[in-house]
Formats: C-alpha cells, sequence, structure tokens
C-alpha cells in the first residue's frame, strides 16, 4: 500500500543498454524517453492523501519506450517527497515475492514462493 503526497519514485534499473531510471509522478500524462530516463505519470489522483495500491510491470515500463531493451536488474528505489510507503515487492513471472521487514516477520529481505 502507498499512501502518496507529492512522491516521486524512481527506478533503478540495469538494462542491456545501460543504467535506467524511471520516474513516476503525479502527472496525467507521459512523458516519454530522454536521454536515460523514462517519465511515466500516474495522475493526481495519486496525490490525494489516501492510501493507494500501485502495481507497475517495470520491464513493460522499459519496453513501451525502448523496445529494443531489455531489464536486467532492479537496483533500488528513491523516494522524494513526502507521504508513506508500505510494502514494496518485486515479483517475478515465477510468482516470487520479495517482502521487507516491516511487520516483524523476517529481519530483512527474502523470497516468499
Amino acid at each position: 500500500m502507498v499512501e502518496v503526497v507529492q512522491v516521486v519514485e524512481k527506478s533503478l534499473l540495469k538494462t542491456k543498454k545501460g543504467s535506467r531510471y524511471i520516474r513516476y509522478s503525479e502527472e496525467y500524462k507521459d512523458r516519454g524517453l530522454s536521454g536515460n530516463r523514462i517519465y511515466i505519470g500516474l495522475g493526481a489522483d495519486s496525490i490525494d492523501g489516501a492510501w493507494h495500491n500501485l502495481s507497475r510491470d517495470i520491464a513493460v515500463d522499459l519496453k513501451t519506450y525502448e523496445s529494443d531493451n531489455e531489464l536486467i536488474s532492479i537496483n533500488g528505489f528513491l523516494i522524494y517527497g513526502s507521504g508513506r510507503v508500505d510494502d514494496i515487492k518485486l515479483q517475478k513471472s515465477s510468482k516470487e515475492i520479495y517482502e521487507d521487514a516491516e511487520n516483524g516477520n523476517s529481519d530483512g529481505w527474502v523470497a516468499l514462493k
């Protein structure tokens, strides 16, 4: 769950064509690819102060603007602004989910199957 109040999130990506950053913002319109950055709008509703479940397929977001590129790894998330973030999960096609330790069920990031 994410409660977003003017938060900008960037995905730090390693791709076949080098480093990429995907910036998700409250804008309604995607701005697309500029250099090594991809700008994707989530809409102003994403910053209305309420909790939202935001789900993105980062590989698809990358392919949308660089169809000849391929995601190798996600190396981090940067979050700027004010708001709260909970339960960031990475899911592979094998349905593997990576869980953080915020709920006290683990000491760090673990793979759940």
